[in-house]
């Protein structure tokens, strides 16, 4: 629970791939701390510490792996905010 509200799903990543049947692929989506990072109550960017879900899908509705994480700590963010995380994609 985050000290303001919060939405609670938010695009971090994301790679459009097609895949032949049979055909498969490992994907790769790095998320950075600072894109966990929220104005505060102060207007500041700060991190909060909490448990996180990940969810990987065809969209917000349907999801087919999930997961999570945990922030141990949190911080003040003095850097320049990305939004969107990089993704790399390995056919097999």
């Amino acid at each position: 629970f985050a000290s303001v509200s919060r939405p609670s799903k938010e695009l971090k990543g994301f790679a459009k791939i097609f895949l032949r049947p049979g055909e498969k692929a490992k994907v790769f989506i790095k998320i950075n701390t600072h894109q966990l990072a929220f104005y505060n109550r102060s207007m500041r960017l700060a991190l909060e510490p909490g448990t996180f879900e990940m969810f990987v899908g065809r969209s917000s509705e349907d999801i087919r792996l999930k997961g999570s994480f945990e922030l141990i700590e949190g911080s003040l963010v003095n850097m320049r905010r990305r939004y969107i995380s990089e993704v790399r994609v390995v056919y097999l």
